[in-house]
């Protein structure tokens, strides 16, 4: 079969040329949508890290508010050998309870965005 072009000559590919085209066409829309599903993804991923940062942020926060807080009472104590061993045990225990929480909740956030990750380009 002869391929022509549009003055009716023939065409030295001997391919058609219009189904090369739209065969180029469709890998065209293919490549432009993985390339926003990657900018979608690196939107949500910055999210999720700002997210993650802004929490860590309060939890540190908090702990030295209770540290503080704790420091202000023994302070302010008639007993303040008495309470000051308690007084470390709390510091001890919050300041324990809060970076187990970081190290879990930076956990969570990361197997998140890889499982974002995986199930948008898949």
């Amino acid at each position: 079969m002869k391929i022509l072009f549009g003055d009716s000559t023939e065409s030295p590919l001997h391919r058609d040329f219009l189904a090369l085209l739209d065969c180029y066409i469709d890998t065209s829309v293919k490549v432009i949508m993985l390339e926003n599903t990657v900018f979608d993804l690196k939107e949500e991923i910055r999210d999720r890290r700002k997210l993650k940062n802004s929490v860590l942020e309060q939890m540190d926060n908090c702990l030295s508010t209770s540290e503080l807080a704790i420091s202000n009472a023994i302070a302010t104590s008639k007993e303040k050998t008495a309470i000051n061993q308690y007084a470390q045990k709390s510091k001890e225990f919050l300041k324990k309870y809060i970076e187990d929480g970081k190290v879990k909740f930076s956990d969570e956030v990361f197997r998140e965005i890889q499982t974002t990750k995986k199930s948008k380009l898949c």
